[in-house]
């Protein structure tokens, strides 16, 4: 084997994205196989993203925080001895994660970033993780967006119903104004509009209310 012109022109594929391989002729041998070796360089391109392993999670949020772990250790354990569950969501590690919240704020999060549970820890609090965290502010909704078709219900404290189209909700940012809401009204619930013909809404005081889905308006997401 013919030793590389210099040794320093051996690349460590752990260090970087993008390689560059030198081709020099070597005029030692001939050419047997019709082989035409061209000035000029070769440049490798390596996703390392596609190298990791994907492997299957559970968000949850109890009283106790925000934390994630692998699927086969919540259904063991689940979060029983963490108080009161919130809500939990199976997730792929390559996914994000979108939380609404009562102030009508999505915040995004890729799976990978929220806590894992270890130990005593038992998950991080809401002002740890989302920027701009207000006191009284709460997580109402939790999901794992694919795919940005359809529509989200919207549903507020001062009786305001509303759908905006998921494509509205594709962004890069970790923050977005997810609905408008007016003076003193909060955002309590969201929900996939998965094509029932009818929602009801339950209050605290036992009170019911019944209505065709299709009668919740259409709304640009930040219209209150």
């Amino acid at each position: 084997m013919v030793p590389p012109a210099d040794p320093t022109e051996i690349v460590n594929l752990s260090q970087g994205k993008s390689y560059t391989i030198r081709r020099e002729e070597n005029t030692n041998y001939p050419d047997t196989n019709g082989t035409e070796l061209t000035d000029g360089e070769a440049k490798i391109e390596v996703d390392e993203s596609a190298l990791k392993e994907v492997t299957d999670l559970v968000v949850y949020a109890t009283e106790a925080g925000i934390k994630r772990t692998t699927a086969k250790l919540y259904a063991q354990r689940g979060a029983q001895e963490e108080g009161r569950l919130l809500f939990a969501l199976p997730v792929k590690s390559d996914q994000k994660v979108q939380f609404f919240t009562s102030s009508g704020v999505m915040h995004t999060l890729p799976a990978e970033e929220i806590p894992e549970v270890k130990g005593k820890f038992l998950g991080a609090q809401p002002a740890a993780l989302f920027p701009g965290w207000t006191d009284g502010e709460r997580i109402v909704a939790a999901f794992c967006l694919a795919r940005y078709e359809g529509d989200l219900l919207f549903f507020t404290k001062k009786g305001m119903a509303k759908r905006a189209a998921l494509s509205e909700f594709e962004t890069r940012s970790k923050k977005l104004a997810a609905c408008g809401l007016k003076e003193g009204d909060e955002l309590l619930a969201v929900v996939p509009d998965n094509g029932e013909e009818s929602v009801l809404l339950v209050t605290k005081k036992a009170m019911s209310i019944r209505f065709a889905a299709d009668a919740i308006p259409p709304m640009g997401r930040t219209a209150a």
